[in-house]
Protein backbone atom coordinates (compact mmCIF):
# COMPACT_ATOMS: atom_id res chain seq x y z
CA UNK A 1 0.00 0.00 0.00
CA UNK A 2 1.12 3.43 -1.04
CA UNK A 3 0.40 6.15 1.53
CA UNK A 4 1.70 9.87 1.91
CA UNK A 5 1.88 11.41 5.42
CA UNK A 6 1.75 14.94 5.83
CA UNK A 7 3.68 16.11 9.07
CA UNK A 8 0.26 16.28 11.48
CA UNK A 9 -0.23 12.61 10.65
CA UNK A 10 3.46 11.44 10.81
CA UNK A 11 4.20 13.44 14.04
CA UNK A 12 1.88 10.42 15.46
CA UNK A 13 4.29 7.41 14.76
CA UNK A 14 6.69 9.63 17.02
CA UNK A 15 5.10 10.99 19.77
CA UNK A 16 2.12 9.38 21.55
CA UNK A 17 -0.92 11.87 20.54
CA UNK A 18 -4.80 11.71 19.91
CA UNK A 19 -4.81 9.45 17.01
CA UNK A 20 -1.89 7.47 17.48
CA UNK A 21 -2.73 4.03 18.29
CA UNK A 22 -5.74 4.48 15.14
CA UNK A 23 -2.73 5.52 12.68
CA UNK A 24 -0.49 2.56 14.18
CA UNK A 25 -3.21 -0.18 13.53
CA UNK A 26 -4.21 1.36 9.79
CA UNK A 27 -1.03 1.08 8.68
CA UNK A 28 -0.20 -2.28 10.55
CA UNK A 29 -2.98 -3.81 9.43
CA UNK A 30 -3.57 -2.71 6.08
CA UNK A 31 -0.63 -4.27 4.34
CA UNK A 32 2.82 -5.44 5.22
CA UNK A 33 5.02 -3.61 2.25
CA UNK A 34 3.64 -0.02 3.06
CA UNK A 35 5.38 2.53 1.35
CA UNK A 36 5.36 6.13 2.64
CA UNK A 37 5.71 9.19 0.98
CA UNK A 38 6.42 12.86 2.75
CA UNK A 39 7.39 16.12 1.72
CA UNK A 40 10.50 17.27 2.38
CA UNK A 41 9.02 19.99 4.07
CA UNK A 42 8.00 17.22 7.04
CA UNK A 43 11.48 17.17 8.34
CA UNK A 44 11.60 21.07 8.79
CA UNK A 45 7.71 20.31 10.26
CA UNK A 46 8.72 16.97 12.51
CA UNK A 47 11.90 19.05 14.31
CA UNK A 48 9.64 22.51 14.64
CA UNK A 49 6.17 20.39 16.11
CA UNK A 50 8.71 18.09 18.74
CA UNK A 51 10.73 21.18 19.38
CA UNK A 52 7.18 23.12 20.16
CA UNK A 53 6.18 19.52 22.44
CA UNK A 54 9.17 19.76 24.03
CA UNK A 55 8.83 23.62 24.99
CA UNK A 56 5.15 22.65 26.14
CA UNK A 57 6.85 20.15 28.89
CA UNK A 58 5.23 17.06 26.64
CA UNK A 59 8.31 15.65 25.91
CA UNK A 60 11.82 15.22 27.52
CA UNK A 61 14.99 16.47 26.56
CA UNK A 62 16.65 13.14 26.23
CA UNK A 63 12.92 11.73 24.42
CA UNK A 64 13.79 14.72 21.95
CA UNK A 65 17.22 13.88 20.92
CA UNK A 66 16.30 10.04 20.68
CA UNK A 67 12.83 10.87 18.53
CA UNK A 68 14.71 13.38 16.15
CA UNK A 69 17.65 11.15 15.47
CA UNK A 70 15.50 8.35 14.95
CA UNK A 71 12.97 10.66 12.42
CA UNK A 72 16.89 11.61 10.71
CA UNK A 73 17.20 7.62 9.80
CA UNK A 74 13.81 6.36 8.95
CA UNK A 75 13.72 10.00 6.31
CA UNK A 76 16.04 7.63 4.45
CA UNK A 77 13.40 4.48 4.29
CA UNK A 78 10.66 7.51 2.97
CA UNK A 79 9.96 8.08 -0.89
CA UNK A 80 10.73 12.12 -0.15
CA UNK A 81 9.11 14.81 -2.95
CA UNK A 82 11.83 17.82 -3.25
CA UNK A 83 10.26 21.00 -2.56
CA UNK A 84 11.58 22.63 -6.05
CA UNK A 85 10.11 24.77 -8.89
CA UNK A 86 7.43 22.48 -9.88
CA UNK A 87 6.28 22.08 -6.44
CA UNK A 88 6.57 25.66 -5.75
CA UNK A 89 4.79 26.09 -8.81
CA UNK A 90 1.63 23.70 -8.57
CA UNK A 91 1.66 24.68 -4.44
CA UNK A 92 0.80 28.20 -5.96
CA UNK A 93 -1.54 26.86 -8.24
CA UNK A 94 -3.62 25.00 -5.70
CA UNK A 95 -3.58 27.90 -3.93
CA UNK A 96 -4.61 29.82 -6.59
CA UNK A 97 -7.77 27.00 -7.42
CA UNK A 98 -8.91 26.53 -4.09
CA UNK A 99 -8.04 28.97 -1.93
CA UNK A 100 -10.86 31.06 -2.55
CA UNK A 101 -13.05 28.74 -1.05
CA UNK A 102 -10.78 26.52 1.22
CA UNK A 103 -8.33 27.65 3.94
CA UNK A 104 -5.21 26.28 1.94
CA UNK A 105 -2.56 27.97 4.20
CA UNK A 106 1.09 27.93 2.20
CA UNK A 107 2.99 25.16 3.93
CA UNK A 108 -0.24 22.79 3.81
CA UNK A 109 -0.41 23.64 -0.08
CA UNK A 110 3.24 22.09 -0.55
CA UNK A 111 2.19 19.70 1.01
CA UNK A 112 -0.81 18.87 -1.35
CA UNK A 113 1.45 19.65 -4.71
CA UNK A 114 4.00 17.07 -2.76
CA UNK A 115 1.69 13.96 -2.54
CA UNK A 116 0.17 14.74 -6.85
CA UNK A 117 3.77 15.15 -7.69
CA UNK A 118 4.23 11.68 -5.80
CA UNK A 119 1.10 10.08 -6.91
CA UNK A 120 2.58 10.22 -10.69
CA UNK A 121 5.80 7.97 -9.43
CA UNK A 122 4.22 6.36 -7.10
CA UNK A 123 0.29 5.61 -6.86
CA UNK A 124 -0.92 6.51 -3.80
CA UNK A 125 -3.80 4.63 -1.93
CA UNK A 126 -4.57 6.94 0.19
CA UNK A 127 -3.96 10.71 1.85
CA UNK A 128 -3.20 10.64 5.14
CA UNK A 129 -3.27 13.70 7.65
CA UNK A 130 -5.16 15.25 10.69
CA UNK A 131 -5.69 18.70 9.19
CA UNK A 132 -9.79 18.51 8.24
CA UNK A 133 -9.23 21.38 5.92
CA UNK A 134 -6.43 19.77 4.42
CA UNK A 135 -8.37 16.71 3.89
CA UNK A 136 -11.22 18.36 2.26
CA UNK A 137 -8.89 19.42 -0.76
CA UNK A 138 -7.31 16.37 -0.69
CA UNK A 139 -10.50 14.40 -1.18
CA UNK A 140 -10.79 15.99 -4.93
CA UNK A 141 -7.74 14.31 -6.07
CA UNK A 142 -7.24 11.52 -3.41
CA UNK A 143 -8.59 8.76 -1.55
CA UNK A 144 -8.42 10.28 2.02
CA UNK A 145 -7.64 8.84 5.91
CA UNK A 146 -8.13 10.73 9.27
CA UNK A 147 -6.74 9.22 12.45
CA UNK A 148 -8.87 11.46 14.50
CA UNK A 149 -11.68 10.48 12.35
CA UNK A 150 -14.69 8.42 14.81
CA UNK A 151 -14.89 5.49 12.05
Amino acid sequence: MNVFLDTSALVKLYHQENGTEKLNRFLSNSAENIVIAVSDLTLIELHSALMSKYRNGEIKFSNLRETLDLIEIDFHSFNTVKIDSSAINLSLLLIDSYGSKHNLRSLDSIQLASAIIADMYLPLDYFISSDYELLKIAKENFKVWDPLSKD
